[in-house]
């Protein structure tokens, strides 16, 4: 986990003002090494910090602008965050959700690829690749 005043140079760079929430939500999410919902989020940070929901989603927002986080598409019912700790891609058990983590170090291949085979676009500023299937134990039973 980042130290305190880490956090207050990641929202300072940001352009975010270092407030407790923000404080509190950034370093709950460093610290958790997976995704998260928000109401999770606030499940478990509400009560202690004083958080309600529309602050968790207003500052999950903004730290998602801010490219801070990033949304998680594990096909559920709600949006998952995880903190942006490098570039990294999962592989989703559809039937345990277990998630495992993996680098991809072909991405700039297959963003030429395809640029080359789209017509209309120029660049690509990000984007999100995530495989689903059944993880060893699933798969067995």
């Amino acid at each position: 986990m980042k130290a305190k005043q880490d956090f207050n140079q990641i929202l300072r760079t940001a352009g975010l003002k270092c407030t407790p929430p923000r404080l509190a939500v950034l370093a709950f999410l460093a610290s958790g090494g997976h995704y998260i919902s928000a109401q999770e989020i606030h499940e478990k940070l509400g009560k202690k910090k004083g958080l309600d929901l529309v602050t968790v989603y207003r500052t999950l927002a903004s730290f998602e602008k801010a490219g801070i986080i990033k949304r998680v598409d594990v096909r559920k019912d709600a949006i998952y965050y995880e903190y942006n700790e490098g570039h990294h891609h999962h592989i989703i058990c559809t039937k345990c959700d277990k998630v495992a983590e993996f680098s991809n170090t072909g991405d700039e291949a297959l963003i030429e690829k395809a640029l080359k085979q789209v017509k209309g676009f120029s660049s690509i500023s990000h984007h999100s690749f995530d495989l689903f299937g059944l993880c060893d134990t699933c798969a067995k039973k």
